[in-house]
């Protein structure tokens, strides 16, 4: 789970690193808009790499559960 965790935090941090440089290109409002473009890509990715984290997490959290009630 720790893995998972630390996961969801780095997702996180890529997300707000893509976020203020599509801010900082839709800002300068240049001619060629291939870096917005490309900062809505990576936050489209950096979303679904967070779901697949939390889904990880939910997995590692499900199976420790099982495995404390098959102990027990």
């Amino acid at each position: 789970m720790t893995i998972a965790a630390a996961g969801m935090v780095q997702t996180m941090n890529q997300f707000n690193a893509d976020a203020a440089r599509t801010v900082k290109a839709a800002s300068q409002r240049s001619a060629d808009n291939n870096d917005l473009t490309q900062g809505l890509v990576a936050q489209v990715a950096d979303k679904a790499a967070f779901k697949a984290d939390v889904a990880t997490f939910n997995a590692s959290d499900k199976m420790l559960g099982t495995l404390l009630d098959t102990v027990a």
